[in-house]
């Protein structure tokens, strides 16, 4: 069983503010998993998170706040020379544009999502080449961030750290295909 637990500010680590810390608010967030082998081929996990955020109008005479919780699972199933990952994620936010109104409700906004994807290796972690699919969704209350995408991936390991790949991504919501041919390195 592995289990994990974080205490974290919710914000990222990104540039330090002017004060030299990360973090602008007094919140923490809470955000836990835990996964367990079932047997010799399968995997199976939950996790979830719970935070608020705040922030401070501009003018500085309020603040609004921002309450979140995330749950999900996911899934791995292995057989040799395939492997199978599912993942599902469900969020609701109370007030993720901190909008202040004092006579109009904030609506809530629910995102939902999930991924596919399955792995083939021929040779399991010794093959040279090696075959991707990847199914991609996201449903929203905020509409602008629902996406929805098939990819195939190809590729081929020279060296540990030389890749050549070929990639080819269909966005269902765009309908717009994209198509991809490169050399990853890593030094």
């Amino acid at each position: 069983t592995s289990l994990t637990l974080q205490v974290v500010n919710g914000i990222g680590i990104g540039e330090g503010f002017a004060t030299g810390n990360f973090d602008n608010d007094k919140y923490k967030n809470l955000m836990g998993r835990i996964s367990q082998d079932v047997g010799d081929h399968l995997r199976i996990g939950a996790m979830g998170y719970y935070g608020k955020e705040e922030q401070k109008s501009p003018e500085e005479d309020f603040n609004e706040t921002n309450e979140l919780w995330m749950l999900g699972g996911d899934a791995t199933i292995s057989f040799d020379p395939i492997e199978l990952n599912l993942q599902y994620v469900e969020r609701n936010d109370n007030n993720p544009y901190f909008l202040y109104n004092q006579t109009d409700p904030i609506p809530e906004i629910a995102t939902r999502g999930a991924f596919a994807e399955m792995i083939y290796r021929p040779n399991g972690d010794d093959s040279k080449w090696y075959a991707v699919g990847l199914f991609n969704w996201i449903e929203s209350d905020q509409t602008d961030l629902n996406y929805k995408t098939l990819s195939g991936h190809l590729g081929y390991v020279f060296k540990r750290n030389i890749r050549m790949v070929a990639e080819v991504n269909y966005d269902f919501n765009q309908e717009f295909t994209t198509f991809g041919v490169g050399i990853v390195t890593a030094f």
